[in-house]
């Protein structure tokens, strides 16, 4: 699922954005979440249509960016940094 120190920190740093943008934090367990890639490599939640997701990375850290389009069209985003361990 996770081959690199750094893809593990982008799929965690993605649930628990999308849980704080859900506005319920980390209360609820974080595989009952699944993160896919798309043909281009796009990453999106497992059947989470009014989600968008985004993550990237930078050195020691990856972000994560979730958009959530509720039912009166408005968007909640969830935002969260994972620092990741330095490499020796």
């Amino acid at each position: 699922y996770c081959k690199t120190t750094e893809s593990f920190a982008g799929i965690f740093a993605a649930k628990e954005a999308y849980y704080k943008a859900l506005g319920t934090g980390l209360q609820l367990p974080l595989n009952a979440l699944t993160v896919l890639h798309d043909d281009r490599g796009k990453p999106y939640f497992d059947g989470k249509r009014s989600a968008k997701l985004s993550i990237s990375h930078d050195g020691d850290y990856a972000v994560a960016t979730v958009l959530l389009l509720e039912r009166s069209a408005r968007w909640k985003i969830g935002l969260l940094m994972a620092c990741l361990p330095r490499h020796s």
